[in-house]
């Protein structure tokens, strides 16, 4: 209905603008209306646009809903301005008499009202037209409103109504915690959160920037309120209290974006620091019910209730003999711990390996790893892109510089095709190294491994062109073209090179794809 109905904004006049907003109306061609009826200090101005069209005129004025918009020519957005000044003004311009009965009572001294010819999109596009022409720098007092003051009272109401609801749904989560306290209520206080903070940020859709503003207020409080409930009447060790933790959190930081984090007191800010930390320690806590120190802790306890079970099974001697026993037991968990310590040691002792240059593997690993670019980065494994025959992809994090890349892991297991594999590998680093163009993806260093060799490579997101084109993605014409120019691009820098593309399919990984807007 407000995008409806709601065809006007309305401007603060003050009398020392008022000169020189009438001298830039007149200079770009906008006229007055007269009329045989008197309107009580309330003046009509037309957009030039609108001259010799009283029908236009009259419609604009007298209707708030225009069915038909779309047979309207969308870079003309005609509008007619109501001022009433606080002293009668002069109109030294063009005049037009048009027949216009509305009184328009409901105009205070000092506004200027301006009113579109249709909907919420016209009424922006006149209001930018209005400001072209004229240059102004009036202030707005009310964005959105409908013209007609019948129309308008009943859309206030509405929105008076709404916040009022909006205002009693939220104060009505204190009243329900306050009447099951001590009732074990807390999946029907969260499901009373989640409800009042969602119907809150509805209701913001259909309030004015005062209204907004206020309801925003109750809203950061509430979301306070809620990390409090969190952490203070929800059970820590419950799965479901993670959950709840987890909603709570993203609504709070929602909410104190922004102006909203300067509304709120030094109290307020000061409990939302604490209960925001005790929420993030609740969730930290409930990682190792998730994770596997849960099933370690379990086994401890299982082997720890057996030797309870073993020692009670055992006859009751006297205190030197129980003694020994105990003094038996202890050095073979200590026996244990070492055996397994020197095995944690024997593990992490081969960092590498020696390479021999008569063995042909060794020979060509070492002949690898002699490349300029095998530099050493300080880097973090990410997530799985894809794999293939002799290797897979992930993201990774260079850790130096901060930036993603994608790193090709290529496994290194048959002795006999390792030679043949090594041998790709350097002629394809060869070439590679030698390339910079913003069409072909960039190759960084590589790394040799015991029996893995990494390369680095610039990480280009988005997919490929294939998935993008199974699911329709792509609609325009004109973006396969850009796509197409720019692999042209990358192929005609390679073909001066000296170096012919074999692999060139939608399917492709490394094409570019999404913001970067490139393919390689």
């Amino acid at each position: 209905m407000s995008q409806r109905f709601e065809n006007a904004t309305e401007y603060q006049v003050n009398e020392d603008r008022l000169p020189g907003l009438l001298q830039g109306l007149i200079e770009s061609g906008h006229f007055l209306i007269e009329s045989s009826i008197d309107r009580d200090g309330v003046f009509l101005i037309a957009d030039p646009s609108l001259y010799d069209r009283p029908k236009e005129i009259q419609s604009i004025v007298r209707a708030c809903f225009h069915e038909v918009e779309l047979a309207r020519d969308e870079h003309s957005c005609p509008y007619v301005l109501v001022i009433c000044p606080q002293n009668p003004i002069v109109w030294q311009g063009n005049v037009q008499e048009v027949e216009v009965l509305e009184p328009f009572a409901d105009m205070r001294p000092g506004r200027l009202r301006l009113v579109a010819d249709g909907s919420e999109g016209r009424l922006h596009k006149a209001r930018e037209a209005f400001l072209h022409s004229t240059n102004h720098n009036l202030d707005i007092i009310m964005e959105q409103r409908a013209n007609l003051p019948r129309v308008h009272h009943e859309l206030m109401k509405i929105k008076k109504t709404t916040y009022r609801l909006s205002n009693t749904i939220m104060e009505s989560v204190g009243t329900v915690k306050r009447q099951t306290q001590g009732l074990d209520c807390q999946e029907l206080i969260q499901t009373f959160f989640s409800f009042a903070t969602e119907f809150g940020k509805r209701s913001i859709l259909f309030m004015d920037n005062s209204r907004k503003a206020m309801n925003n207020q109750k809203l950061v409080r509430l979301a306070i309120d809620w990390v409090d409930f969190i952490c203070d009447d929800c059970i820590a060790s419950d799965r479901r209290t993670f959950r709840w933790a987890v909603v709570a959190l993203e609504f709070a930081m929602a909410m104190t974006r922004g102006q909203n984090i300067l509304a709120i007191n030094d109290g307020d800010y000061s409990r939302l620091r604490i209960k925001v930390a005790g929420c993030m320690s609740l969730l930290i806590s409930h990682f190792d019910i998730m994770g596997a120190r849960s099933a370690v802790a379990e086994r401890q306890n299982e082997l720890a209730n057996a030797e309870s079970r073993k020692f009670d099974s055992r006859d009751q001697g006297d205190d030197e003999t129980l003694a020994q026993l105990l003094c038996l037991e202890k050095a073979k968990q200590i026996e244990q711990l070492d055996i397994s310590r020197k095995v944690t040691q024997a593990e992490r002792q081969p960092l590498g390996r020696v390479l021999d240059d008569g063995d042909s593997t060794d020979r060509s690993l070492a002949y690898l790893s002699s490349s300029q670019s095998n530099v050493t980065l300080r880097w973090q494994q990410g997530r799985f892109i894809g794999g293939g025959t002799f290797g897979s992809v992930y993201e990774a994090m260079n850790l130096d510089s901060g930036y993603i890349m994608a790193v090709k892991e290529i496994r290194l297991q048959d002795p006999q095709l390792l030679p043949s594999i090594v041998g790709a590998i350097k002629e394809e680093m060869s070439v590679l190294e030698v390339l910079d163009h913003p069409n072909v993806v960039q190759y960084y260093s590589m790394e040799v491994h015991r029996d893995k060799v990494y390369l680095f490579m610039e990480y280009c997101g988005g997919g490929s062109l294939a998935s993008l084109l199974e699911h329709g993605r792509i609609e325009d014409e004109t973006v396969i073209m850009i796509y197409a120019l720019q692999m042209l691009e990358g192929l005609a820098y390679l073909h001066e090179a000296g170096i012919v593309h074999r692999d060139i399919k939608p399917e492709s990984k490394s094409q570019r794809i999404g913001n970067e807007g490139n393919s390689s």
